[in-house]
């Protein structure tokens, strides 16, 4: 089940931080700070998820691994 906030964060041109928190039963995803959704796994081995792919009109500015 994915559960997802009303307004959509992004707008052209515009720098934004995104965080994705992996917790043990899925993935919770803010931006610039807030809350956008609970995303359940896919996979159940997570030693198995080795990649992040980002897609579209994006510029990745950096990335950090905690």
């Amino acid at each position: 089940e994915t559960k997802m906030a009303a307004a959509f964060p992004f707008s052209a041109g515009t720098y934004f931080e995104m965080i994705v928190l992996c917790g043990p039963r899925g993935f919770k995803v803010a931006v610039d700070g807030v809350h956008q959704l609970d995303y359940q796994h896919r996979v159940q081995d997570l030693s198995r998820v080795s990649e992040l792919e980002v897609l579209g009109d994006v510029t990745l500015m950096d990335l950090k691994v905690f």
